[in-house]
């Protein structure tokens, strides 16, 4: 009778150790399922920018007004820490020291 029992127990257990398996894996499905969704949705944006989201400045024309290149070149160490273009692109740091001093000329003015 106590081997009996013992059995019994080693098939609940087991059961039950089968049921969280399985209770685990429906969960990983179901994740897979929603990243593999997630993943087609980015991907159609993805190719939808393919050469048109390039943000490295390689085609960017910058011109500096002649106002702003004067009071530039005037202070040139406390404006600005580097050149427009670098390695043939463009210093996005020094566009914005150049903005911030843009906008300095327009409100003193």
């Amino acid at each position: 009778a106590y081997r009996m029992k013992q059995n019994d127990q080693n098939k609940n257990d087991k059961m039950e150790i089968i049921q969280k398996v399985r209770s685990m894996w429906a969960v990983v499905m179901e994740m897979l399922t929603s990243l593999k969704n997630e993943k087609e949705v980015v991907d159609s944006v993805l190719d939808d920018c393919v050469g048109q989201c390039i943000l490295d400045g390689t085609d960017v024309v910058f011109s500096v007004p002649q106002l702003l290149a004067h009071r530039v070149q005037r202070d040139i160490h406390q404006i600005c820490t580097g050149n427009i273009y670098e390695a043939e692109k463009l210093n996005f740091l020094t566009v914005i020291q150049l903005l911030n001093e843009a906008l300095r000329t327009l409100r003193d003015e």
